[in-house]
């Protein structure tokens, strides 16, 4: 090997191969990503395809499972509510899980998706309460 053929190699491994390494590392990651999105919206299809009796079980058992886990991480003391904020934060996941408990319980027998409506509703709330924000 010719003296200074160690430089070239190396300025080789930085300006050529690493750059190279570094794209192909970025749309690894990008398709990755795009996988996991596809991944979603075709669960979304296949979950609405489920009947309405199942989506209620499953609620209802969620629900219940994530208020028995949040009554006994409180009362053993495993989830610490120290400030407004953490109690604020616990609390919305216990309201959310007793909407889930209270939807599984009593609307399977309904005719459409009362899950549907609320996940519209709160749809139209958030871009109401961006547009409020941004100030339009």
């Amino acid at each position: 090997m010719p003296p200074g053929a160690g430089m070239f190699y190396l300025l080789g491994v930085l300006f050529i191969e690493l750059p190279i390494a570094a794209i192909r590392s970025i749309f690894r990651l990008l398709f990755f990503v795009l996988r996991r999105v596809v991944a979603v919206f075709r669960l979304r299809r296949f979950w609405r395809a489920v009947p309405l009796e199942q989506k209620s079980t499953f609620r209802c058992t969620l629900g219940s499972f994530v208020l028995v886990t949040l009554g006994g991480g409180i009362l053993f003391n495993a989830i610490p509510c120290t400030n407004w904020a953490e109690v604020t934060a616990y609390g919305g996941l216990a309201a959310f899980a007793m909407l889930y408990l209270l939807v599984g319980l009593f609307c399977s027998r309904w005719r459409f998706d009362p899950m549907a409506v609320f996940w519209w509703g709160a749809l139209a709330v958030s871009a109401g309460a961006l547009l409020f924000y941004v100030g339009v």
